[in-house]
């Protein structure tokens, strides 16, 4: 065979795999939603009637902990930045056998990540490894980064999804300490044995949301660093005005394809009342409360949009009573029945 044509067959067949592999990847993306959410919390549902929680909280315990130390640490592309705050574009490919696994259940996707890291990362169940950056440095590598830029963007997923097993999860103090601070020991494989399940740390899904998602919002870091030279390529998505008013609404970005392409959707808070945050726009504008249906329930309330937010009234045929409530208004018949009842014609 000519040895061109040969290179030309080979090139197409590489060019159509890799398109392969892009559609694959388009289509398990777009089959995380609602439906697989809903099977997920069903899951977990079993797992707490089955007295199970400890385990899962133990695996995500390990995995919170690995990609805290991971985002901060693990170098990509040509300026060397960790992904704490926006994940590395160009995206790297979406693992498709993480993906596919994850599709299947909670527990098998924990397992299947944890699988997966140890085979490269052999330290994650080893003992008496310190945390501080020096040590990590040296045994982190992106060899198969985005195996793991995968598994930490579908646990973001969850945590945005509002899954309950990852609402408290231990080991959050485990971390890089400050420069001065004592070095904390990572305790490996004895964290399955101890279960300090005890060791939560922040506001509910708090330590799930800095392990497992970026901060655009650059909220973790003092605005002093957030404007230094190395951070403020990071940091430019928080376009506020406020750069301490920036935040993500976890409802807003709970889809799985827009995350792995950091397009978040970023609010940045209104200081006037009735008003609400537009992305595209930049800029605070009016907002209309009572497209919400949640608003104004009661038996016979209505919501009615003001400049300064809503108000509940009552509808038509209601008045509000003395228990502040919402009561049909009741009419009683009129003594006076009208000239045609209480005259006859013989008396005209």
């Amino acid at each position: 065979m000519n040895s061109k044509l040969f290179i030309f067959i080979l090139l197409v067949a590489l060019v159509s795999s890799i398109e392969d592999d892009e559609e694959a990847s388009l289509k398990l993306l777009g089959s995380y939603n609602i439906d697989y959410n809903s099977a997920v919390k069903d899951e977990y549902s079993r797992i707490i009637v089955e007295d199970r929680t400890d385990e899962v909280s133990v695996q995500l315990g390990i995995l919170a902990t690995y990609f805290r130390v991971l985002k901060k640490l693990v170098a990509w592309g040509m300026e060397e930045n960790g992904f704490e705050h926006q994940y590395p574009t160009p995206e790297y490919d979406f693992d498709l056998n993480i993906g596919t696994e994850c599709k299947k259940g909670l527990e098998i996707c924990l397992d299947t990540i944890i699988s997966n890291i140890s085979e490269i990362q052999p330290w994650i169940l080893q003992d008496n490894i310190e945390l501080d950056e020096l040590a990590l440095t040296k045994i982190i590598d992106n060899q198969r980064l985005g195996m793991e830029i995968s598994a930490s963007q579908i646990l973001c997923y969850l945590t945005n999804s509002r899954i309950k097993a990852f609402e408290h999860i231990p080991y959050c103090a485990y971390r890089i300490q400050p420069l001065g601070s004592r070095t904390m020991v990572w305790t490996g494989k004895t964290f399955s044995f101890d279960k300090i399940i005890d060791e939560f740390v922040g506001k509910p899904f708090e330590c799930a949301t800095e392990s497992f998602c970026p901060d655009p919002c650059c909220s973790r870091i003092p605005s002093v660093v957030r404007s230094s030279p190395k951070y403020a390529p990071l940091c430019k998505m928080n376009t506020c005005q406020k750069k301490s008013s920036c935040l993500l609404k976890h409802f807003e970005n709970d889809d799985l394809s827009k995350l792995r392409l950091n397009r978040f959707n970023i609010n940045c808070g209104c200081d006037k009342p009735g008003t609400i945050y537009r992305p595209d726009i930049g800029k605070c504008v009016h907002h209309n409360p009572c497209t919400k249906q949640s608003l104004c329930r009661e038996y016979g309330q209505e919501c009615l949009n003001t400049a300064t937010g809503y108000k509940c009234v009552c509808q038509l045929g209601f008045f509000r009573n003395g228990s502040n409530s919402c009561a049909h208004l009741k009419l009683s018949a009129s003594a006076y029945h009208g000239f045609s009842f209480s005259e006859s014609m013989e008396e005209l």
